[in-house]
């Protein structure tokens, strides 16, 4: 299925980026690593990923990891707090952009297609700092 006219990135910008430096995991986040799948998850881990610095909506972190063989979890941490806002399972991953509001679960591979599966289904949603909504 290769769907048209489609939302994109620079529809959805970020209110603003932030260059400050990451935030240490919450307490909170540290311990419910269990939910990202894998007991291997140390909080000092999402730390190192949160170092990097923010990669979705300004001043968020997505943390991706795989939750099964078929299944990944997209979580999102706030990476001024620390703080785990939200965590979602995908399919085929997710695409986002530092600079924008959109992330899209289960993205179109490289000729704007994906695979006849229900759950295989790209979703877009518009992050509103606290959920996602559903755009299309």
């Amino acid at each position: 299925m290769c769907p048209t006219n489609t939302p994109r990135f620079a529809d959805h910008p970020a209110d603003s980026l932030y260059h400050g430096r990451a935030a240490p995991v919450d307490t909170v986040v540290a311990k419910q690593v269990h939910l990202w799948g894998t007991s291997k998850w140390t909080s000092d881990m999402v730390d190192s990923i949160l170092a990097a610095g923010p990669n979705f909506a300004g001043h968020y972190t997505v943390v991706a990891t795989h939750r099964g063989a078929e299944y990944q979890a997209q979580t999102i941490i706030d990476a001024r707090t620390g703080k785990l806002l939200l965590t979602i399972a995908t399919r085929l991953g997710a695409d986002h952009r530092l600079n924008s509001r959109l992330l899209i679960t289960n993205p179109l591979d490289s000729k704007g297609c994906y695979p006849d599966c229900e759950s295989c289904r790209p979703t877009y949603f518009q992050w509103d700092g606290v959920k996602l909504d559903s755009i299309w």
